[in-house]
């Protein structure tokens, strides 16, 4: 995922956390927590992958 990928997935998130607050609808809590959810995988991915750069594996 690019940086653009990150931010574009980033600004839907906020798109639908704004909507919720605005409307209060479960519709709209369902889609902010999806994109949330994304964005937390995105960040786990990432800190999982900087972590195995910096402890490599004995037995890969």
């Amino acid at each position: 995922m690019t940086t653009g990928d990150f931010a574009d997935l980033v600004k839907k998130m906020r798109d639908a956390q704004k909507e919720y607050f605005k409307t209060r609808s479960s519709d709209s809590l369902h889609r902010s927590k999806d994109y949330e959810r994304k964005v937390d995988e995105v960040l786990s991915s990432r800190e999982k992958r900087i972590k195995e750069e910096r402890e490599p594996s004995l037995f890969k």
